[in-house]
């Protein structure tokens, strides 16, 4: 019996599920390049922010908002009160002996030409991209704050170094721009097809191009960690995916089983989409 999950449970098909989780949330979503909505607060009156919204606008907040228009590395005239920022943004801007690349025309027609993006929009994305990260790139320990901030209290750690690899497409240690966009608008705007691609890759510990048992396993072991999956689970989606049953899953086998709706395969697909959605 595959173990109970609460999204299995639901009547509508995972493209619907996928499709609705990305573009409609709690409230309609603002099209990538414009301002993000806040989020409500929770009982407690802590804001709750999931974890595409926290990617799209910046990794680490500071208490002050900062004027778009205002010149990266300029000094502020406010008093120094309300010019308080974050011990990584003070390290990252002191010990950085390299400033980043400016946005080259080249990573400004290949953004715009895989996500639709106007000009404007990839160029403000690109300044509060260097906000966030000043050298220009993302390093592991970025995603792994990001969603330690979108899921608090929870042991994420190794996770994050599963998730990495749906950015991290070159296998270069760093997620740059372009690479960050791409997945980006992939998860807000993109198919279920599109979606359940990207997701294969986390599974794919190796990037071999194939998910055998193990690694399967591993990343469930992970994934256990905010909401218990049982092994009899693991066992069925691995059946269920790999189709002509060689012992590896491949990205078109993965993508098939969870576009059938094949229990165990779209409950596993669920938890991951979770993670994004969380908040």
């Amino acid at each position: 019996m595959v173990a109970s999950h609460k999204p299995v449970g639901r009547k509508a098909s995972l493209i619907q599920i996928v499709s609705r989780r990305f573009s409609n949330s709690k409230q309609k979503p603002a099209k990538l390049g414009e301002e993000e909505m806040d989020l409500g607060e929770d009982s407690e009156g802590q804001r709750k922010q999931s974890l595409v919204n926290i990617l799209s606008r910046k990794f680490s907040r500071t208490p002050r908002s900062v004027d778009e228009n205002e010149q990266l590395g300029e000094e502020s005239d406010k008093p120094p009160t309300e010019r308080r920022e974050s011990l990584v943004k003070k390290i990252s801007r002191r010990f950085s002996r390299s400033k980043p690349r400016p946005l080259s025309e080249e990573d400004v027609e290949y953004v715009m030409a895989h996500t639709g993006l106007a000009r404007e929009a990839v160029e403000l994305h690109y300044r509060k991209f260097l906000r966030s990260h000043p050298a220009g790139v993302m390093d592991p320990a970025g995603l792994r704050a990001m969603l330690q901030e979108s899921l608090p209290g929870a042991d994420t750690a190794r996770l994050a170094d599963h998730i990495w690899r749906i950015y991290d497409t070159n296998l270069d240690g760093e997620v740059d721009f372009r690479e960050f966009m791409l997945a980006l608008c992939v998860m807000r705007t993109g198919s279920a097809e599109a979606n359940l691609r990207q997701i294969f890759r986390l599974f794919d510990i190796n990037s071999d191009g194939k998910v055998e048992r193990g690694e399967l396993g591993s990343v469930v072991e992970e994934l256990s960690k905010l909401g218990q999956v049982d092994e009899e689970t693991v066992q069925q989606a691995f059946l269920e995916m790999d189709a002509n049953m060689d012992g590896g899953v491949t990205q078109d086998e993965f993508v098939q089983a969870c576009l059938q709706q094949k229990g165990a395969s779209t409950s596993l697909a669920l938890r991951v989409i979770d993670i994004f959605v969380a908040g």
